[in-house]
């Protein structure tokens, strides 16, 4: 679709707006066949998706124990690990930061860092 598109862009700078249409119109079949297989619910996207989530639960093992995810064990993996992933995780803590800030918030601690001349 892109280089149809690029191709009328360049037929319209030359003035050639015949060949300019039909790319436009080669695009827009390629958009609307697309939009189609998304939705579509039997071939499509759509069904893709929803069949992944039958053979998921069809296949979850039974009796699975539960699992709680703490920072207790995020800090463990961490330390194991020897902090490989610190660079994203430093990453998502900024920006959970940054979040915060721009939010009410009654802890002192979390408090944006006052700005220095």
């Amino acid at each position: 679709m892109a280089s149809k598109l690029s191709s009328a862009g360049y037929y319209i700078e030359n003035e050639n707006f015949v060949a300019a249409g039909s790319n436009l119109k080669a695009a827009a079949n390629f958009a609307y066949d697309y939009v189609e297989y998304i939705w579509d619910g039997y071939y499509g996207a759509a069904a893709d998706a929803r069949n992944a989530l039958y053979w998921i639960d069809d296949n979850w093992p039974d009796g699975a124990e539960e699992y709680e995810l703490t920072y207790e064990k995020i800090c463990e993996a961490w330390g194991k690990d020897d902090f490989e992933g610190r660079s994203v995780t430093i990453a998502f803590i900024d920006r959970m930061r940054q979040l915060i800030w721009n939010e009410p918030y009654s802890a002192i601690w979390a408090a944006k860092p006052e700005e220095t001349p």
